[in-house]
């Protein structure tokens, strides 16, 4: 399957400085062709109906735009009750929220509650540095290209999949690595595979030997 091309869609966006020029939703770092995989894995691996499955993307992925619309109910992160002195921990636009609800040992927030949704990368890692997060969580492969991150006072997490079907089984991989990661390291964390629709197999189609 060939990938769509987004460059005259009016909700997508294309910029070298957010998410390394990914396709995304306008105003977000939400990676668009990520939105489509995760649906696609609910509808797979769940076997959730399309509503259903669109519905739990949008959950996963709150800043997708109409994303409020479709689910007014959803809670709101952090609790009031959480304690300052658990370790704070940053989620990126495209790693799936529901991860807080398995680290209640941590202070777990989406960089959408930091500023502008769809932060360039230097002004999100700085956003992330003057929040004073422990830990920054991303998808964003290419993110341990970036420059100087030895040198920022938190770790961060590139995790090998964002679709939530996938990691949710595996999250407590998540979890041993917040506490073994060290400020200015950057970690992979193997939390499953889950491979995209253009690069499977289609059913039925036999190659010759």
């Amino acid at each position: 399957m060939e990938p769509q091309d987004w460059k005259h869609c009016p909700l997508v966006s294309i910029d070298p400085e957010t998410v390394h020029g990914e396709p995304v939703f306008e105003g977000t770092r939400m990676p668009v062709e990520d939105a489509i995989e995760n649906y696609y894995a609910y509808r797979e691996l769940q076997g959730l109906s399309d509503e259903e499955a669109v519905k739990a993307t949008l959950e996963s992925f709150p800043t997708i735009p109409g994303a409020e619309v479709c689910a007014p109910s959803w809670p709101t992160r952090p609790p009031t009750n959480i304690s300052c002195s658990l370790d704070k921990v940053a989620l990126d636009e495209g790693v799936p929220e529901q991860i807080a609800d398995h680290l209640p040992a941590h202070q777990v927030r989406s960089v959408r509650q930091l500023g502008p949704k769809g932060m360039k990368n230097g002004k999100l890692l700085d956003a992330i540095e003057a929040s004073e997060f422990r830990v920054f969580i991303t998808n964003d492969k290419r993110m341990e290209r970036e420059q100087n991150l030895s040198r920022r006072p938190f770790a961060i997490l590139l995790l090998s999949t964002n679709h939530w079907p996938t990691i949710e089984p595996n999250v407590a991989a998540i979890a041993s690595a917040i506490e073994e990661t060290r400020p200015g390291t950057v970690s992979k964390v193997d939390c499953g595979t889950c491979v995209p629709r253009r690069f499977r197999k289609p059913a039925g189609l036999h190659l010759p030997d």
